[in-house]
Formats: C-alpha cells, structure tokens, sequence
C-alpha cells in the first residue's frame, strides 16, 4: 500500500489526477461520494473485502467490490483492501499501462531496489508458516493477483529501508509535500496516510500475507523493522518491534 500510495500522490503531482476526484469519475459503478482521497485514508465506506477463489486478477477484483457496495459508515476509518485496489485500478487507467508496468517504472527500476518484485516473480522467498503448538504448517499461496495495489509484493528489508529513507528524507517528494501528507487534517484522529501510519516520532509500515509479517518504524535517522516468517503468540512482529523500541529509548 506505501508503494500504491506513494504512485497516487506522483500522479496527483503531475496534474493527472485530483485528490478530490470522484472515483466513479474512473471507474463506474461505484459510489458516487467517494473521492481518491477517501480511498487513500481507509474512509471511503466500502464493504469490507472477502477473498474468494473463483475470482482472479484485478479487474475481477474491482467488479466484486462494485458489487459489495459501500456499507460501512461513510469518513469512519476502517482498513480495507479494497481502496488500494481501487487506487490500483486507477493507476492503470491513468497511466494505460498495467500496474506492475508502473510500479516498476516509479519505483523498483527508479530507486534501485534489486530485491523487490511480484509474488509470482519469486523463487526463493520464505514459506510462511503458522504454529499450533508445536506443530509448524506451511502456508504458500499462488493466487495473489487478486490484491494488486493491496499487497502481492515481497519486498527485501534493505529495499524496505532504501524506500522508506528516501521518503522520511525527502527524496521521493520534496518537503511541504511530504509535510502535507503526513500533516493532521480534518480527520485528526486518523493516524493513517497514504499507505503510511503516524506513531508517535516515527512512520509505520506494515505488510502481512499468509504468515509473513513484516513491521517498520522509521523517521528521517532511524530504521526499526522486524520481519517473521511463524505466525504464532511467540512470535508477533510488532511485539518484538517494540521492545526494542523501548530499549532504543532507554
């Protein structure tokens, strides 16, 4: 979603598209009332996204939550892959090319980031595993297309840390810009930005998929991330971060 978010703000910096656009203006059949910026912010209202397995690939993704509709209350924050996805779609609309066509012209081949691809473009990533007791089971799924924009993208921490330093430093935008993301507005109990989370001093990232967990705290100095592979009470990546966070500050 960092990577989505951060295509987004590009595009609405180059005149293509305006924050407060209507998404319909994009994509028909969607609520009229929801704006790009609603998306970006987890607001927009829609119902929350299910996974099945008789669907594939984004547009099927797209016409499944045109169909859910939006049944959550309206500028209420609730996390939801289905504004990333939507914001995917839009990318590819605006851009006429497909989404990882951008993502690796904005952001894998821009910023070098040599450990970075699609989930189906990996041979040597790690099986997730889930614990039950002491029983470890394997976990690898092969059907992520249905989340482009939301998360199908492994990622490296040195890639991790090479975007995220860019970004707290001003390199990927310039500083009023990046102020304006991360700036309280008329949601100021709304920690989330644009594939981003407010923590206090820090910037929060986080990716989770089929037992992978990945967590990141960082500013302009300083880069936290705790990744697992073993989803298990023993192991919770965010748990781990904290600690030592709290060591860092003692």
């Amino acid at each position: 979603k960092f990577i989505t978010g951060i295509i987004i703000e590009q595009l609405i910096d180059e005149g293509k598209i305006s924050r407060m656009d209507k998404i319909v203006k994009y994509i028909n059949g969607l609520p009229d009332f929801i704006t790009i910026e609603d998306l970006l912010l987890h607001i927009s209202g829609l119902s929350p996204y299910k996974v099945h397995h008789n669907f594939y690939g984004l547009d099927q993704s797209v016409d499944m939550i045109r169909a859910s509709g939006a049944k959550l209350p309206f500028h209420k924050f609730d996390y939801n892959d289905a504004n990333y996805i939507l914001l995917a779609k839009l990318i590819e609309i605006v851009e006429n090319r497909t989404y990882r066509a951008v993502v690796y012209d904005r952001i894998i081949d821009k910023y070098q980031l040599a450990h970075s691809c699609f989930y189906d473009e990996v041979n040597d990533a790690t099986t997730g595993l889930h614990q039950f007791g002491s029983v470890l089971i394997e976990d690898w799924h092969n059907d992520l297309d249905k989340y482009y924009g939301a998360g199908n993208m492994y990622m490296s921490l040195k890639d991790i840390d090479i975007l995220s330093r860019l970004f707290a430093n001003h390199l990927i935008f310039n500083k009023p810009k990046t102020e304006f993301i991360l700036a309280p507005d008329r949601y100021k109990n709304q920690k989330y930005r644009s594939g981003i989370s407010l923590r206090d001093n820090y910037l929060r990232l986080r990716g989770s998929l089929y037992a992978h967990d990945v967590v990141v705290y960082f500013n302009g100095t300083s880069f936290i991330c705790v990744a697992s592979n073993r989803e298990s009470k023993l192991y919770q990546a965010e748990t781990i971060l904290l600690k030592i966070l709290n060591m860092k500050s003692v």
